[in-house]
């Protein structure tokens, strides 16, 4: 006789018939990865969740500051993933600040501001792209214009002010996590942080393997850099690639050693 299993959140999903469940498991499984469809546990093993899921509660974190948040697609991640402590946003394009500042409105933790975050304060020009998400203060490379086609091209220039986290972060704070997305600009962002980077229990910042813009900093400049800051890698996750499948980009997370 034939019966689904209860399951409870994290649990995966086991369909029982009588002694044959491995086997009616296994095709079931199966079937769903032919139609494109998984079951796996919550948070999945390996995936940036998991990564993040497991910093954020054993360092109890209360602040996530999200540097190129572009339309709240990062703020929207966390708290459909169950984050629900504070978020403070920074997104310099103005349309896209106003579009996450619309998603953010509903929600009492999570402020959204419409300026840029670099290792100095003052102004830049900020080259908006034709996808906003791939706006930089930096010019993209051969490979860049390769890999974005015409996405990535000059849609508009605006002025844009420019802040430190020194001076817009409270250090007295409790844990918090800095997540950077500034397509080539993340390691400004970190030297930016100089005098509550001892707040910071982890940062996630985009790293190049191949130069996408001009003077992004590279995996091994990241490695580097952050080491010296007292981080270690904890993750990486890809975010671009190649005609052959050759990574060209990806998301590192580094937790504080």
């Amino acid at each position: 006789m034939a019966r689904i299993q209860r399951i409870g959140l994290g649990v995966p999903l086991v369909v029982v018939l009588d002694r044959t469940r491995i086997g009616i498991g296994r095709r079931f499984r199966a079937l769903l990865r032919r139609n494109g469809y998984d079951v796996t546990r919550y948070p999945a093993p390996g995936s940036l969740w998991e990564t993040l899921s497991r910093l954020f509660e054993r360092e109890r974190v209360e602040l996530v500051v999200d540097v190129g948040a572009h339309r709240g697609e990062y703020g929207v991640f966390l708290r459909d993933h169950g984050y629900r402590g504070a978020i403070h946003s920074f997104e310099p394009v103005p349309e896209s600040a106003i579009a996450a500042a619309q998603r953010a409105a509903a929600d009492g933790h999570w402020l959204v501001e419409r300026r840029a975050v670099g290792a100095a304060p003052g102004s830049l020009e900020l080259h908006v792209a034709h996808a906003s998400n791939l706006s930089s203060f930096r010019a993209p490379t051969q490979a860049g214009r390769t890999r974005f086609g015409a996405e990535a091209d000059e849609r508009t220039v605006v002025d844009v002010e420019v802040v430190r986290l020194a001076d817009v972060i409270d250090a007295a704070g409790g844990p918090a996590f800095l997540k950077s997305d500034t397509q080539g600009y993340d390691l400004e962002v970190v030297r930016g942080a100089e005098g509550v980077a001892g707040r910071f229990v982890g940062i996630q910042v985009e790293l190049d393997i191949e130069a996408l813009y001009v003077g992004s900093p590279s995996l091994d400049d990241g490695l580097a850099e952050l080491a010296a800051l007292g981080f270690a890698p904890a993750g990486f996750w890809p975010v671009a690639r190649g005609p052959r499948g050759e990574l060209l980009q990806l998301d590192a997370v580094f937790v504080r050693r």
